[in-house]
């Protein structure tokens, strides 16, 4: 059966799909993939269902020998990827042969990459999700001698075919709603929270981002005694002492610090691949706004495999140019006759 066997890990590396919907009322996070649209990219480059599972990398990628002839697939943040030492072309597909090795490297843009397999990864499943959550031990933990097998039979993909690159790398502001906390603070820190700017923390992890206020700070003088309630990805939590972050996937199904607002879902991924040092303000927008947008980016989503174009690529640097069929047949030159 064909696998890629993991020779060499360079960061953390999870399997993740779109997570475990509907467990966060049983102390269970959702987690699942950091960009959404990201893993949503790699399903249509391959043609696979909303269900499949990637390996998520996080600025750090890793080696991997094929057993087997698979195509496979790039998404998300740009990583340098090298197949047999040749340079391949990120968000795109492509096909490995047997002992071949896949290096992917250096992080080019963003900070969450992913790889696909045909079908998706054969992992563990539990409570309807392949995603790997580390800190309550469920799911599989990519390590080295693992092997990423994929679930479809169907091993063989049209290559050759690329996605543009997303915007949202080029990120200046992040969409949010009010929610019920936002009362809990004064008018200075709300009027202050789109009028100011924030910078992006090196302080990060699945559960969420630190963000640091530019030539203020939050009073957090709300909330000190807040029963914990429910959290969902893309709260912004001030904890007591100004401490500020963007709750992400495997957020903490409740807490007891008050969020002051929370980033729409659909600009979830422009906060997953925000990098270090990233400066950007916070927008208000209304409720309504957030569902448009929200259904705006469900139908970009959906529209995706409309969006698939073929790689131009220039022969002359093409290291697999024989693995190409150029022609299907020879003909003596004239009229339509062909032997």
């Amino acid at each position: 059966m064909a696998s890629l066997e993991i020779l060499e890990l360079l960061g953390p590396v999870t399997i993740q799909d779109k997570g475990r919907i509907g467990y966060q009322r049983y102390g269970v996070p959702r987690g699942g993939a950091m960009d959404h649209y990201a893993l949503a990219e790699g399903q249509a480059l391959l043609g696979d269902d909303p269900e499949t599972a990637a390996l998520e990398f996080q600025f750090g990628g890793g080696t991997f020998v094929s057993h087997g002839t698979m195509t496979l697939a790039t998404s998300g943040g740009q990583m340098e990827i090298l197949l047999d030492q040749k340079p391949l072309p990120w968000r795109s597909t492509f096909t490995i042969y047997p002992n071949q090795v896949l290096q992917i490297r250096k992080t080019r843009s963003g900070i969450y990459s992913y790889l696909h397999l045909p079908g998706g990864i054969d992992s563990s499943k539990i409570l309807g999700s392949r995603s790997t959550h580390i800190a309550s031990g469920l799911g599989d933990v990519p390590k080295v001698g693992y092997h990423l097998s994929p679930l479809s039979e169907n091993l063989f993909r049209k290559e050759g075919l690329t996605l543009p690159a997303p915007e949202y790398f080029n990120v200046e502001a992040l969409r949010i709603v009010y929610g019920p906390h936002s009362e809990l603070f004064s008018d200075s820190d709300r009027k202050n929270l789109t009028l100011k700017r924030f910078r992006m923390s090196s302080s990060r992890n699945r559960m969420g981002a630190r963000i640091n206020p530019i030539d203020w700070k939050i009073s957090a003088l709300a909330g000190k005694t807040l029963v914990s309630d429910p959290i969902v990805a893309g709260d912004i939590q001030v904890a007591a002492d100004g401490t500020t972050a963007i709750l992400l996937a495997e957020s903490q199904p409740t807490g007891g610090y008050p969020r002051i607002a929370s980033v729409i879902t659909s600009d979830l991924p422009k906060v997953a691949q925000m990098q270090p040092g990233t400066e950007f303000k916070f927008q208000l927008v209304s409720n309504r706004e957030a569902q448009i947008e929200f259904k705006k980016s469900s139908s970009r989503i959906s529209d995706l495999s409309h969006s698939l174009k073929p790689l131009v690529r220039d022969p002359f640097q093409m290291q697999d140019l024989l693995h190409y069929n150029f022609i299907s047949g020879v003909t003596k030159g004239e009229g339509n006759d062909s032997y």
